[in-house]
């Protein structure tokens, strides 16, 4: 594995060597789990949430440049905890977000479902309907049942740590089964 500087520029895939290098020599890198890093997550998505609130209001975005690099910290380090496992890789989850986004923008990405004034057809929800018709019924429960338990954990870790803003809270919406 390559020795790594604090002077040098650093490419994503320095940076996800970085990560790997972490789980293998840092005693609290490596006892973290998928679970145990969800205060984590919480608390860096509240403060990435801050950080645009910041750059709004001051036109200052080092912060918001800091706290996007956390959350994509933490972001990494579950991928690679989930790829130790056998689950997936983080090339997998790459894939499956690029699919997914290339299928909910087809007005974008030459699908045809544009009208003559540029009005998109399909709408979201009609594609994620269309996403979900190959899932049975009780993949579609179990997803919405997980959904709602992040919503209240969400919620609950909040109240007790810190504060969010109620669109971050919102936006656990956009987890879809």
């Amino acid at each position: 594995m390559k020795c790594f500087n604090m002077d040098e520029s650093h490419s994503f895939a320095d940076f996800r060597e970085i990560i790997a290098k972490m789980r293998q020599e840092c005693p609290w890198d490596r006892a973290q789990t998928l679970s145990s890093l969800l205060p984590c997550l919480f608390d860096e998505m509240a403060e990435t949430a801050a950080g645009v609130h910041i750059y709004e209001k001051t036109g200052d975005a080092e912060n918001l440049c800091e706290e996007l690099g956390d959350l994509l910290m933490v972001i990494l380090l579950e991928s690679r905890i989930a790829e130790e496992k056998g689950l997936f890789s983080l090339e997998d989850v790459i894939e499956g977000i690029s699919r997914k986004m290339i299928r909910r923008h087809p007005h974008v990405f030459g699908c045809g479902f544009v009208d003559e004034n540029g009005e998109l057809v399909r709408k979201w929800d009609e594609i994620k309907r269309l996403e979900k018709a190959g899932k049975t019924e009780e993949q579609i429960l179990r997803g919405k049942e997980a959904v709602r338990a992040a919503e209240e954990e969400i919620g609950g870790y909040f109240a007790q740590e810190k504060e969010i803003p109620q669109s971050s809270v919102r936006g656990i919406g956009y987890l879809s089964v």
